[in-house]
Formats: structure tokens, sequence, C-alpha cells
């Protein structure tokens, strides 16, 4: 059943992305480019990539199917002569709320403050065994002073999904939520006690301001009951680095719900 919830999850980025792709061809039908490239990804997810609504990805064993959003509307075709306008910026829900776990069985269905989550993205954020627990106990996250500008920027309240990843286990939990904006410094002595700089990990500068040693955070709570599952279930998901041990932290919507699929469906078989 986990083989066939990641091989799912992988079906559905591959529909996402030809989907994408189809809509920009429709925005920019002058532009070799962006036409060679959907036809690149037409002719590996199939027709059905092209089509308004993509078809939603076979029910996996124990799973309910994972939810689709709409597909937007094309603009009309912009005339040869004018010049290319950018697509259409989407618009983004900027509630915020927070609230109890969301049981297992509804998935891709996450409620935060007993209302569905509107997820426009997602971060990992990494701890040691150290500054693990101390996360969980402070439901905060932390990031060095060098991500502040991309955790300021990126998370957005109620609406992006976080993980937690321990790099000494190689076990990551969630789902997790923004319960605030984040914020510089928002526990001066956080981590101060239990981070050690270790060789497989880069070494953490001390904040020149005398605080935490991750003085980018942001306060997070657990909105799923699931269970921590091995980084290799979605390692064909993350982004890795040129080196091969590192990877990405900012994640788009389709990669997310890929992320949280895989997370349910392994806690529905251990």
């Amino acid at each position: 059943e986990i083989k066939e919830a990641r091989a799912e999850a992988s079906r559905y980025r591959e529909h996402a992305k030809a989907k994408d792709q189809a809509y920009q061809a429709a925005i920019y039908p002058g532009d070799a480019a962006v036409q060679a490239q959907a036809a690149q990804y037409a002719s590996r997810s199939g027709p059905a990539a092209h089509q308004a609504q993509i078809a939603q990805p076979a029910q996996v064993a124990a799973s309910p199917q994972l939810p689709t959003r709409p597909a937007p509307q094309p603009p009309a075709p912009q005339p040869a002569s004018s010049p290319r306008q950018p697509p259409p910026q989407a618009q983004t829900n900027t509630k915020s709320s927070s609230g109890p776990v969301n049981p297992s069985g509804d998935l891709g269905v996450l409620r935060w403050k007993g209302r569905p989550v509107s997820v426009v993205n997602s971060m990992i954020f990494k701890a040691s065994n150290q500054t693990y627990q101390e996360c969980l106990d402070r439901q905060l996250f932390g990031l060095p002073s060098g991500q502040w500008k991309n955790l300021e920027s990126y998370v957005r309240v109620g609406e992006t999904v976080l993980f937690l990843y321990n790099i000494k286990t190689e076990y990551i939990e969630g789902v997790f939520i923004a319960t605030e904006s984040p914020g510089f410094d928002l526990v001066v002595d956080a981590w101060k006690g239990s981070h050690k700089p270790q060789g497989h990990m880069p070494h953490i500068k001390p904040n020149l301001q005398g605080g935490s040693p991750f003085p980018a955070q942001v306060r997070v709570q657990k909105i799923t009951n699931w269970n921590p599952i091995p980084l290799f279930e979605i390692e064909h998901l993350v982004r890795w680095h040129g080196n091969g041990k590192t990877f990405d932290l900012n994640y788009d919507y389709e990669d997310t719900m890929a992320i949280v699929n895989v997370i349910q469906a392994c806690n529905d078989v251990y």
C-alpha cells in the first residue's frame, strides 16, 4: 500500500505539472519554448493532462482520494502584436485560524479550528536529536538568521503546512501549521542549551544579538495525530541538492499535498 501511495503521489505531480504547462500554452500560443515544454509534459502524462480538469488519481487502498484544485480558466489569447503579459496572480485566502487535530482518514483534507485549511505551500524544518523535542515542547520552529528573509516571505498563517525532520534519525513528522506570522528571536533563549554543532550539520554561527542560535522563528501547532515516518518514504518527492545529502526547504501546493498523501498512507499501514 505504501508503494501504491508513493506511485500515486508521483503520478499526481506529473499530472499537475502537465496541467500547468497546458495552461501556460493556452496563455502564450505564440511562444515556441512554452509550446515545446507543454508538448513534452503532454507526452509524459498523456492527452488527459491537457483537459481543463485533470482526472482524479486512482484511489489508494485504505485511503480516500487526494483532492485537486479546480483548473483556472485561461484568459483570451493575446494578439500576436501585443507584448507578452505575465499570467494573472492567483488569489489566496488571507484568513487565519488554529485548532484541533485532523483525524486519520481525511486524505488531503487538513482541518484547523474546525475548518478546512486552504493550503498554499509548505516548508520543512530540520532539527537534531538535541533540539527536536524542544521544537515540539515549545511549539516553535526555527532557522538560522540567514534564512530569515525566506521564512518571513514564504510562511503564511493558517495556509503554510510545516514538517519537522530529524537529521539524526532521518524521520520526518507532520502535519504542523503556522499559527502566527514569523518573527525574529520570538523566544530568545530557545535552543540555547540544547543546540550543539555536529559534524553532519553545518555549524550555526552565534546570534550576534545574543539571542537564539535559530532566531528566524515561527510558532506552530500540530493538526494531525500522525506519527513520524522514515524520510525514504518521500525521498522521491523532495528536491535534493547536488551533494545528495541536503534538500530544499520550500515546496509548492502540489508537492505539499503529495507529501501529505504519503505520510498519511504510511500511518494507515504502520
